[in-house]
């Protein structure tokens, strides 16, 4: 079942791709990390450096401390700026590419009230990912997904507080500008999968459609509270307004 373009859909100027020579809208001559760049400049490999990067945050189980720390996002836009093709890396194995990935840390992430304005965002080196690399927004991995499925929220993410303070509004913020940047960047890719009923997170999940998966994630008192996660919610809906319609697969 295919959705129809919704006029409801907010792509911000600051959200569209543009076309340009250089991937980066960052200049990395703000960031501090010296060491870093210098050691770029001997790595043969930047693509599997990149996806080596974004999945030891994962592996690690460090994400909860380190996925908002702006140092990561800065990296990733380095590596691109130095070698921009590393943002089309696909490992050989699980078909991930660092665009699923770095979705995959920002949904996971709990807010920080450390990071720096003058450093990278999430969704800046999430836009860099895809200015590099737009084909990437479409790519599937070994279980069948596009990136854009690993920035939607479900019941199996950690358990973030719904607070009225402007970590968590940031947060959400950076995740709203990355659906936004992805449905946008290739439209039919996302829409295809947004129409989805089998849609899973884990062996244990009940197939349903993106739509449920993320109202699934809302605390039950989100209704006695302003919660920007209500926000997130109406932005996947805006997308594909049939979604609401569709019957889970079980």
């Amino acid at each position: 079942m295919g959705c129809d373009q919704s006029k409801s859909i907010a792509i911000m100027e600051g959200n569209k791709i543009p076309s340009t020579h250089s991937c980066s809208t960052v200049s990395i001559n703000s960031f501090d990390d010296e060491s870093f760049s210098s050691e770029l400049y001997t790595i043969s490999n930047h693509g599997e450096h990149l996806h080596q990067l974004l999945t030891s945050i994962l592996d690690n189980s460090a994400i909860n401390n380190n996925c908002d720390d702006s140092q990561l996002w800065d990296r990733i836009i380095k590596i691109c700026d130095i070698n921009p093709t590393a943002a089309a890396y696909t490992e050989p194995e699980s078909f991930e590419t660092p665009l699923h990935l770095a979705c995959r840390i920002l949904e996971q992430s709990h807010p920080s009230a450390t990071q720096d304005r003058t450093t990278a965002s999430p969704a800046d080196a999430i836009r860099v990912l895809i200015q590099c690399c737009a084909e990437s927004v479409s790519k599937t991995d070994i279980d069948g997904y596009i990136p854009l499925h690993y920035i939607i929220p479900h019941s199996r993410r950690p358990n973030i507080l719904h607070q009225q303070q402007n970590p968590q509004l940031n947060h959400i913020q950076n995740q709203v500008t990355v659906l936004n940047l992805l449905i946008s960047a290739d439209y039919d890719s996302s829409m295809k999968y947004l129409s989805r009923s089998d849609v899973k997170f884990s062996p244990t999940d009940r197939a349903c459609t993106p739509l449920y998966h993320a109202v699934s994630s809302i605390q039950d008192d989100f209704l006695q509270h302003s919660c920007p996660t209500v926000d997130l919610i109406s932005t996947i809906h805006s997308a594909c307004p049939k979604m609401v319609s569709v019957k889970n697969r079980d």
